[in-house]
């Protein structure tokens, strides 16, 4: 018996949704939020939001609202 090939078999499925969209807190780009099953997970590379980085959430308002707080959290200046 012969297996037959589909002609999509070594060719990669067309991107019919974006990859990862930016995520941006007072018009500032923090982060990227990656499409998973059931929500999104934040990676990041600013250091005022590292302790997001690989986290999932359910919805992007709630990526944007825990950041938020982080920031209002974050000390100013150099406060010892």
């Amino acid at each position: 018996m012969h297996d037959t090939l589909s002609p999509f078999r070594h060719h990669p499925a067309p991107l019919s949704a974006p990859v990862a969209y930016a995520v941006e807190l007072h018009g500032m780009a923090i982060g990227v939020a990656l499409p998973v099953r059931g929500g999104y997970v934040f990676r990041t590379a600013e250091p005022t939001y590292l302790v997001l980085d690989g986290r999932r959430f359910r919805r992007m308002s709630q990526m944007r609202h825990v950041a938020g707080a982080l920031r209002r959290e974050k000390p100013s200046g150099n406060a010892p």
